[in-house]
């Protein structure tokens, strides 16, 4: 999944990737990624942004 959003943002040439974080609690959350957003965060050549979830 990873690989096909990279590839989506280089096919489209957007400024930026947003994408959601979700599924950690407490401590966790403020220390850790999901392996999908690193991964993203890793193969993009543009700025990705984070968003936590709404609690």
């Amino acid at each position: 999944m990873a690989e096909r959003v990279v590839a989506a943002a280089e096919a489209r040439k957007p400024r930026y990737i947003v994408i959601g974080l979700t599924g950690l609690h407490g401590i966790r959350r403020a220390a850790t990624l999901g392996s999908l957003a690193r991964r993203i965060i890793e193969g993009a050549r543009i700025p990705v942004i984070v968003v936590p979830h709404a609690e």
